[in-house]
């Protein structure tokens, strides 16, 4: 995967985020998505709920997937 620096993305944009909680610090790669004020990272496997994102980091938006033959 290659992920392009920048601290902001556009609505429906695949990006590397990082959350913090009291267990400290994750990376995760969601599809942004910002409605009602508010911003959320949309897992694209439906089994997974979507993840308040309004305090997440922005690390860059994802530009390539590389795939090994």
């Amino acid at each position: 995967m290659v992920v392009r620096s920048q601290p902001d993305a556009s609505n429906g944009d695949i990006v590397a985020a990082m959350l913090e909680d009291v267990d400290g610090a994750s990376a995760t790669v969601k599809v942004l998505s910002r409605r009602d004020g508010h911003q959320w990272l949309l897992p694209r496997n439906p089994d997974y709920a979507p993840i308040p994102g309004d305090e997440a980091t922005i690390m860059g938006k994802v530009v390539t997937v590389l795939r090994a033959l």
